[in-house]
């Protein structure tokens, strides 16, 4: 089956904003039935995860795995109400590596979307925004939209991709901060909000509206 490549560029966007890669072993007594003994034994594991509080966003990612790789992993919630989709099937994980990095620091946009049609880039722009994207109303009533991330490169990217669709936006920072990584932002010009709302349609449930109100108080 050919897979859509919208709908991976969109899951590739989510990844690299809310998603994590650990690899590591696990420590287990095995029985033997032959001895009838049980030993020390050491597995390989490794999982990528896609965390996030919204819980439309989380389901839009496992219709997204199920519509690429007929995978459909439940929705976990740990301590502190945090919800998270587990990809623990290898050939799913070998899959999704083979394109990007998934981390924090280390993420990057996939060349098949940079080298991608306008829908496939629109659709990675997409799913980043709805993971590590913004948007409000200022006080003086102006409407913002804005990136963040500790990656420039990754940020950077993210600019190129914005710059082909002729959506304006200005790269700032570093901004420093104590004990943790420089931060960057990616603030959309108030004048490109309206073409970035046109290619765009978020699955975020809060940022959906925020979009959707920001839509009806632009100027006609």
């Amino acid at each position: 089956m050919r897979t859509n490549q919208g709908d991976r560029a969109e899951m590739f966007g989510l990844l690299c904003s809310d998603g994590t890669h650990r690899e590591y072993f696990t420590e287990f007594l095995q029985y033997d039935k032959r001895r009838g003994k049980s030993y020390p034994s050491r597995q390989f594991k490794k999982i990528i995860e896609f965390g996030n509080i919204d819980l439309v966003l989380l389901n839009r990612f496992r219709e997204l795995l199920r519509k690429i790789y007929g995978y459909y992993p439940n929705i976990i919630k740990s301590n502190h109400n945090v919800m998270r989709v587990s990809i623990s099937k290898n050939e799913v994980i070998d899959d999704i590596t083979n394109y990007v990095k998934i981390g924090k620091a280390e993420w990057f946009v996939p060349s098949f979307v940079m080298n991608g049609s306008r829908k496939v880039k629109a659709r990675f722009i997409q799913g980043y925004f709805d993971g590590d994207g913004s948007t409000d109303i200022t006080s003086d009533n102006i409407p913002r939209v804005r990136f963040s991330s500790t990656n420039l490169e990754g940020i950077s990217q993210v600019k190129t991709l914005t710059d082909y669709l002729e959506i304006e936006a200005s790269l700032n920072g570093p901004y420093k901060r104590k004990g943790k990584r420089d931060s960057y932002e990616l603030l959309l010009k108030t004048r490109s909000i309206e073409t970035f709302i046109k290619y765009i349609q978020s699955h975020h449930s809060k940022k959906k509206k925020r979009l959707e109100k920001i839509r009806r108080a632009m100027p006609r």
